[in-house]
């Protein structure tokens, strides 16, 4: 049985994890990087690929594309600090938008190889203290890169068959995962933090919600998974 880890951090900080628990293979930075057995594989089109020795991450800032943003929901939309530094690919903010949105205007000011990801509710900030909701944290990202695909890669690449795998996450990002898998665990801390999301729930039969919140959901869901023989 094979354990992924599939998160929005940086390279360095998932490989230490799937280390210590003893993984080889991994995904970050929300789908953008997928590693099997050493293999590393970038999974944004060629024209925001590493070049010139610039990172993706640079070539998205020299587009002007953060700022637009930045500058556009000043206001509603910051850095993550201190997270947002030394990033590869993803530039990394926080706040409180409409993603639906924000891609329009990517779009329409000729960025429409990116997009705007919503990674899930954060803890509050004081920065932030003005806004009428709970903020969320956002990935501007290359458009072909998610979490749900780089799962399918993964899954090709080992030979997987959708019923043989289950997923285990809290942001509406992690939920589009559950059209790639058997079945989807969505743990009770993202629907606490994020009530709104049962909406994404709604026809997704493969979709459940645990009782348990972040490790102990984890943990709910593997072993549900394993009593039922599904």
């Amino acid at each position: 049985m094979e354990v992924v880890l599939k998160s929005g951090r940086r390279k360095a900080q998932v490989m230490e994890d799937a280390r210590l628990i003893g993984q080889a293979s991994y995904i970050y930075e929300m789908g953008c990087g997928l590693v099997v057995d050493g293999e590393e594989s970038l999974l944004m089109d060629p024209e925001l690929q590493p070049q010139d020795g610039r990172t993706t991450h640079q070539l998205i800032e020299e587009a002007g594309a953060a700022q637009l943003l930045l500058d556009t929901y000043a206001g509603r939309l910051e850095h993550h600090s201190p997270w947002h530094v030394n990033r590869d690919i993803s530039h990394l903010m926080r706040g409180l938008v409409d993603p639906t949105e924000a891609d329009r205007l990517l779009a329409d000011q000729g960025h429409g190889n990116l997009r705007l990801v919503d990674n899930g509710v954060i803890s509050p900030k004081p920065s932030l203290a003005h806004l009428e909701g709970p903020a969320h944290v956002y990935h501007l990202i290359p458009r072909g890169c998610s979490k749900a695909d780089a799962v399918a890669r993964h899954m090709q690449a080992r030979g997987f068959r959708p019923e043989e795998v289950i997923a285990v996450g809290d942001s509406r990002e992690d939920l589009g995962v559950a059209d790639v898998v058997g079945r989807f665990f969505l743990v009770a801390n993202g629907v606490e933090r994020d009530p709104e999301i049962r909406a994404s729930i709604a026809g997704r039969v493969n979709v459940e919600v645990t009782e348990g919140r972040n490790g102990e959901g984890f943990y709910e869901a593997v072993v549900r998974s394993l009593a039922e023989g599904r």
